[in-house]
């Protein structure tokens, strides 16, 4: 949800309303049960684990997804604990070492988005 949000949010060239409203909706509502679950335990699954290192990157691109953590103490929090682990940070270090951020040329759109990612090489 949070990437069709960041998708129609941020990148979509020509913005589409419902599609913005009904993702933003969507994930407001999956942070809610995620401070839900947070308010009783400290990970997601009780314990670090694979749903904190799935989750985490699509929490990290929330204001992309025209989202906030506001509101969301436990979130925070825990977006904090996970943030500051060592190899989250390694891991974040190789990102920004490719990162090329919101594509701004037709040709960086249409190999992200277009029909080229598509085309057999």
């Amino acid at each position: 949800m949070f990437g069709q949000g960041q998708h129609f949010s941020t990148y979509a060239r020509e913005k589409h309303q419902y599609s913005i409203d009904r993702y933003t909706k969507e994930g407001e509502r999956l942070l809610t049960v995620m401070e839900t679950q947070l308010s009783q335990t400290e990970y997601l699954a009780g314990e670090y684990s694979i749903a904190d290192i799935a989750c985490f990157p699509w929490i990290r691109v929330h204001k992309m997804a025209n989202l906030s953590l506001e509101g969301k103490p436990n979130v925070q929090n825990w977006y904090g604990k996970i943030r500051n682990r060592t190899a989250v940070d390694r891991g974040l270090n190789v990102l920004r070492e490719v990162l090329t951020g919101v594509p701004d040329t037709d040709h960086a759109h249409d190999i992200m988005f277009g029909q080229s990612q598509f085309k057999h090489r």
